[in-house]
């Protein structure tokens, strides 16, 4: 969850708008804490799964306000 704090902070110092996390499918244990972080992170607009093409449940996107 460290790396995911510093990926926010480094996203939104440099401008971006909106980048992915890859946190794998396996048991769903790091997905479910990298969405409980997003969810309260007051920096995040919105994040969903990606299209199964780019990765689907194992992947997420973070939009940024």
């Amino acid at each position: 969850m460290e790396a995911l704090r510093r990926q926010i902070d480094a996203a939104v110092l440099g401008g971006l708008h909106e980048f992915a996390v890859i946190h794998g499918k396996g048991e769903g244990i790091l997905q479910k804490g990298v969405h409980d972080y997003l969810k309260k992170e007051s920096a995040v607009a919105d994040y969903y799964f990606s299209r199964p093409e780019l990765g689907g449940f194992g992947r997420t996107e973070v939009i940024l306000k």
